[in-house]
């Protein structure tokens, strides 16, 4: 969501021309990307609890909810919304857009050590995976997520 969405809104907003007008306000840009982003956070949470509580129903898995959740999701949201940020607003084409945040959503959730443990990467992208497995805001909230 950080990084394809937000690159989709700003992209919009910029198109639309409603990022010069809040831009011209007497707000810090950073509130703006930040409110930009909290909207998104809004409107997904909803779907992301559906989606774990029909899988722990559907797969008969005990849902653990821990409180650490609250601080996890928005931090790995707002880690990688730079990207997003600045994918959104540099490219001119919604389909380059489109094509670059997926292109760094690939990067970010396979490439690097974060969906898949970095021992079990195919060999070209175990060294992405090695050069990712720093302590990076993605990797680390995946850790987390593990335990």
């Amino acid at each position: 969501m950080g990084i394809s969405v937000l690159a989709a809104d700003l992209f919009l907003e910029k198109r639309q021309g409603a990022f010069i007008y809040y831009a011209s306000l007497p707000i810090a840009k950073s509130a703006f990307l930040l409110a930009v982003l909290a909207i998104r956070l809004g409107t997904t949470i909803p779907g992301i609890v559906v989606a774990l509580v029909a899988g722990s129903l559907m797969y008969d898995i005990d849902l653990v909810i821990s409180p650490w959740l609250l601080v996890i999701v928005p931090l790995s949201i707002v880690s990688v919304a730079g990207i997003g940020a600045v994918v959104g607003l540099t490219f001119k084409s919604p389909q380059l857009v489109t094509m670059v945040a997926n292109m760094s959503l690939f990067v970010v959730m396979f490439a690097a050590p974060v969906m898949i443990p970095v021992e079990m990467l195919p060999g070209p992208l175990r060294a992405v995976g090695r050069y990712c497995h720093r302590p990076t805001p993605p990797t680390l909230s995946a850790r987390r997520w593990r335990g």
